[in-house]
């Protein structure tokens, strides 16, 4: 009984990290570049090295918000691939990012 409520457990926690939101960024446009993959929010992008450097982003699942402020102000919400930010006017800006899950949209 106990391996059957083990492996029960497991599939359910491997099914919702199958499900979790995720972005890719990257430091240049089209994809080009050092990347680096989150799977939830980044209030400080300084604190791993990834403040003032994105230049495009690949979403993987969900909608995210890139905001040019630490601590989510001045945001954009994408919920697609952005091969360069520049065409929102956040190139090389983006300072925290976020996943919308359960979040009301602003």
């Amino acid at each position: 009984m106990k391996k059957t409520l083990l492996g029960i457990t497991m599939i359910i926690a491997l099914a919702g990290q199958a499900r979790a939101q995720s972005i890719t960024v990257f430091t240049g446009p089209d994809f080009r570049g050092e990347q680096q993959s989150f799977s939830r929010e980044a209030s400080r992008l300084s604190d791993v090295g990834w403040d003032n450097r994105i230049a495009s982003v690949q979403v993987r699942r969900g909608e995210w918000q890139l905001c040019r402020s630490e601590r989510f102000t001045e945001c954009i919400t994408v919920s697609r691939d952005i091969s360069n930010l520049a065409v929102w006017g956040m190139d090389y800006a983006v300072n925290s990012l976020r996943p919308m899950r359960g979040r009301q949209m602003p």
